[in-house]
């Protein structure tokens, strides 16, 4: 499903009162056909009747295929020669290569779920709808928008009590023997990202440009946190936070509350974290909240800081 450039969207949202798969299951209700845009990530997901039909944006589906050991990398590159103006999937359908029609279809579920699952755990900020006319000349699977979401809360349920949330910022660990560890080529990627300044979430939008699927990425910044060859470091270098608004005007002993108690110009944002018996992390979510509200200013540390309201 193709749309020029030039054709205007005919619904434009940011979620701020809609989560992604609230946005999803009305769209399927609605029985849509078109493509929703997701923007900054690139991610794109194409309705058919309110039936998913195709993603794009996330892993290729050549990775997916080659990931199972479906098809050779020989192949790969014999079916990107025949591609023409075809889409891959309809190549490899065909002779010489012959993949049967199940094998496409698994894969293109699995592409379409890699998809949902990247969106709803990062909670992207804006989409748009295009419409398109006509229908698609072929239409491979068609996957209920329920389905999807059920198997992307899984996920996201995992993910919500995994060793490593989206927001750790991460570092190759000085004091690991590496020298005894085999790392895949995944492994190599994600290390290679983790410089102590980007978060996790950072991390994977960044290996999607590489082409290594979101999850793919994740299981592999796991495997090397538990092998000790990354660790998770504090928020360094934000300091002189201080209330914007008397204090005497709040009431109540919620976190924000006292938050702003401790915050007195001289602590930086991880002994903040220690007073309140919390984690770093934590107190880096309240503290971009108060700033939202216009509460709080941090007067040092702002490239750090900018990176929080970035990734937050």
């Amino acid at each position: 499903m193709t749309t020029t450039h030039d054709v205007k969207p005919s619904l434009v949202g940011d979620f701020v009162d809609w989560t992604v798969a609230d946005f999803l299951e009305s769209l399927a209700t609605s029985q849509v056909t078109g493509r929703l845009d997701f923007v900054p990530s690139g991610i794109s997901l194409h309705f058919y009747q309110g039936d998913l039909i195709s993603a794009s944006g996330g892993e290729p589906l050549g990775s997916i295929l080659l990931r199972r050991k479906v098809i050779s990398e020989d192949e790969l590159q014999h079916a990107v020669r025949f591609q023409d103006e075809r889409w891959l999937g309809e190549v490899l359908l065909g002779e010489p290569f012959h993949l049967p029609a199940e094998c496409l279809l698994n894969a293109l579920n699995t592409q379409i779920l890699m998809a949902i699952n990247a969106l709803v755990a990062e909670r992207q900020a804006c989409s748009m709808l295009y419409n398109t006319e006509g229908i698609p000349p072929k239409i491979f699977t068609r996957l209920p928008v329920n389905i999807a979401l059920s198997e992307a809360r899984n996920i996201l349920q995992e993910l919500q009590t995994a060793t490593l949330p989206l927001a750790s910022v991460l570092r190759l660990n000085p004091h690991s023997n590496d020298s005894q560890i085999s790392l895949s080529s995944d492994e190599w990627a994600v290390a290679a990202l983790c410089n102590g300044k980007r978060s996790l979430r950072s991390v994977l939008r960044r290996c999607m440009v590489i082409e290594i699927g979101w999850m793919r990425a994740y299981k592999a910044a796991v495997l090397l946190y538990k092998a000790g060859m990354l660790e998770i470091c504090t928020v360094p270098g934000i300091y002189e936070i201080r209330p914007t608004i008397p204090q005497n005007i709040f009431f109540g002993r919620d976190l924000s509350k006292l938050f702003l108690d401790v915050a007195n110009s001289q602590r930086n944002l991880a002994e903040i974290a220690e007073l309140l018996e919390i984690t770093p992390l934590e107190a880096s979510e309240i503290l971009v909240r108060l700033h939202r509200e216009q509460r709080i200013e941090v007067k040092s540390g702002k490239l750090e800081f900018e990176r929080l309201l970035e990734e937050n």
